[in-house]
């Protein structure tokens, strides 16, 4: 059999597509085993880790050694618990945390309500949201901070404030962006 050039061609072409689809599949088991493997994979103390896809913790808690960054860049983590020591959170005000709860040593002197959800255009409900923050600013010994949006909380006790002792407080800035049922 003679083989033209284009022949030769399409063999290339066709062993090429199939070493790409074999590193794809190579590539996806490796991001599932990592997924399954990420409360083992933050283990070095003075790292900057970027977190750049969603990662399940499954109910489960990812402690940090001591003084690591997570430097968000389109991820987040879900429904878990974070502990650190010392770690700092670098992040745009969009949401990387949902149904995460923060506890140990952060090293940011403020939280934000984006951060756990908060659409903050005065319009969506961003009650969840607030509660996520508020009890994470309080279990961290930290402050909520608000940037210049209009928040919606509804209901009774919309933050969620009737378990803070008077003893412990979480200041606020720019309150007066944040709106109750009566002002929306």
């Amino acid at each position: 059999m003679k083989l033209t050039n284009n022949t030769i061609v399409v063999i290339l072409i066709v062993l090429l597509c199939v070493n790409c689809l074999a590193l794809f599949i190579s590539a996806k088991d490796l991001r599932a085993q990592n997924s399954a493997d990420h409360l083992r994979q933050y283990s070095v103390k003075d790292t900057v880790y970027e977190i750049t896809e969603i990662i399940d913790l499954k109910s489960r808690e990812i402690s940090f050694p001591s003084n690591v960054i997570l430097s968000f860049k389109g991820g987040s983590f879900v429904n878990g618990t974070l502990i650190g020591d010392n770690t700092a959170i670098v992040a745009p005000y969009t949401c990387i945390f949902n149904n995460v709860e923060l506890r140990g040593e952060w090293r940011n002197d403020a939280f934000y309500p984006e951060w756990f959800g908060a659409i903050g255009d005065g319009k969506s409900d961003d009650t969840k949201a607030f509660r996520y923050t508020i009890r994470n600013a309080f279990n961290s010994h930290k402050t909520v901070k608000l940037i210049s949006s209009k928040y919606y909380v509804k209901g009774d006790n919309p933050l969620g404030l009737d378990y803070i002792k008077e003893e412990k407080k979480i200041a606020f800035y720019h309150y007066e962006n944040l709106l109750g049922d009566d002002n929306r």
